[in-house]
């Protein structure tokens, strides 16, 4: 089965008509694999590449330096160039498109409507966005007929954050979610973890820097779970649910995301996941005009989920979820779904069909970013689980599990096979041990400190 086969791209490319798509995006392999998607499927496109040392370009390729220092600086840079595009990517983009016709795909995910007079498909509205701020998103959940966690709104200066955090507690620590005023919210680093004044005081002075207000909420005694799918026309597809690796800086309570196993989950348990995605799905539809990817995160014990969070965009989470390999014609629908192409094509979730099915697959991902000099090579190590059940590192290369630091995005630990590694072994403390390896190979890194959220509950 293709990625390509879920999809009528002749249905897509009647209503493109003549007109060419451009693609801004990082130069990753993602990347490259998307834009081979859309020139296989949808005809002549521009690849406009953002990345951190220069710009060149050629008359139908080109790169915009953007200088940025983490992920989340990339999107913000991107947004820069997408509402206010620098005169060498203006002058390209008349080039390839005089009449201002041509659709815009960007990986960027941030509200920006157009580039340069041109529609971005994959737009969010400024509605959409705020939703991931969890004191904006009470009335999903109330809709959906969900139970969340207790919440606490504090106001700039925050000065009573460490009360708040206190009385809210529930013995497993806090998040603190600031509102960032910024036009792009990328993964969780607008959260931070406390567990105790010290913690709170740190939180209040990263937060008076960065927002006008926050939430506090309880983390609970549980597993990190997240649950996702996607709304094409009337319908809303799931996907496979996924435990997830949070992990924190212990000196700044920085949250990241690690990693995500859908090795774990029982059919119980995934059962509700899934019912809990098609409420909210419809929920988004029906009272936001939403169209495209989301995900809802939360906490899971004993087969009762708890809703904490909501990201209207796609994530790592959406591709890792519809397995490997197969991210980059995501992006694709991703976008075509949100720009209401595939609407206008009459394709709706059943054209979705085989990312669908192939939503079955059981896998782990690990994508965890670091704050390693992005001029180092790129390093490998060869794992393998002893009899003893601890992981190590293989001295050939015979394993099929392999975790390395790559110079993308500014640093990024990922790695390849590790379903063989976590299977049979609790998530939170497989990480814990890989984080430990990783340390020790890469000192350079930033990892010191780094620990797994994890508040002591198995299923």
């Amino acid at each position: 089965m293709t990625t390509e086969s879920s999809l009528d791209w002749s249905k897509v490319s009647g209503v493109l008509g003549d007109r060419g798509i451009i693609l801004i995006g990082r130069p990753k392999d993602e990347f490259r694999s998307l834009a081979r998607v859309i020139e296989k499927n949808l005809g002549k496109s521009l690849h406009i590449i953002a990345n951190e040392h220069s710009w060149t370009g050629d008359a139908d390729r080109g790169s915009v330096a953007l200088g940025y220092t983490s992920p989340t600086g990339i999107f913000h840079a991107l947004h820069s160039v997408l509402t206010d595009p620098p005169p060498a990517v203006v002058a390209q983009l008349a080039g390839f498109d005089p009449r201002r016709r041509a659709l815009v795909i960007s990986d960027s995910n941030v509200v920006a409507p157009a580039f340069d007079g041109r529609r971005v498909l994959d737009s969010r509205s400024q509605e959409l966005a705020r939703l991931e701020y969890p004191g904006a998103v009470t009335e999903v959940w109330r809709r959906a007929g969900l139970v969340t966690t207790p919440t606490r709104e504090v106001l700039a200066p925050f000065n009573d954050l460490s009360q708040a955090c206190a009385d809210i507690d529930m013995g497993y620590g806090v998040l603190c979610f600031g509102d960032r005023r910024l036009p792009v919210q990328e993964a969780l680093e607008s959260v931070r973890v406390v567990r105790d004044p010290v913690g709170a005081g740190q939180a209040s002075a990263w937060l008076h820097l960065t927002s006008e207000r926050a939430v506090v909420q309880p983390m609970l005694p549980g597993v990190p779970v997240a649950t996702s799918g996607m709304v094409i026309g009337e319908r809303v597809v799931t996907l496979r649910p996924q435990e997830e690796g949070l992990v924190f800086d212990r000196s700044s309570g920085a949250l990241w995301h690690a990693s995500c196993s859908t090795l774990a989950l029982s059919g119980q348990d995934e059962e509700t996941l899934r019912r809990t995605a098609i409420q909210v799905g419809a929920v988004l539809r029906e009272h936001h005009s939403f169209q495209g990817a989301f995900s809802v995160g939360g906490w899971l014990r004993r087969g009762a989920f708890t809703p904490s969070r909501l990201t209207t965009r796609t994530t790592r989470a959406h591709r890792h979820a519809i397995g490997a390999g197969i991210g980059a014609s995501w992006s694709v629908v991703n976008a075509l779904a949100v720009g209401r192409v595939l609407q206008e094509a009459d394709i709706e979730g059943t054209g979705f069909r085989a990312h669908a099915a192939l939503r079955e697959r059981r896998s782990v991902s690990m994508g965890l970013s670091t704050h390693a000099n992005p001029g180092r090579r790129v390093v490998g190590k060869w794992l393998v689980v002893k009899p003893d059940g601890r992981v190590c590192e293989s001295r050939d290369r015979t394993p099929s599990c392999l975790l390395w630091l790559s110079t993308q995005d500014g640093g990024i630990i990922t790695g390849l096979g590790l379903e063989e590694i976590f299977r049979g072994a609790r998530h939170a403390d497989r990480l814990a041990e890989l984080l430990s390896l990783a340390t020790s190979w890469w000192p350079g890194a930033g990892l010191h400190g780094v620990s797994p959220v994890c508040s002591g509950q198995s299923y």
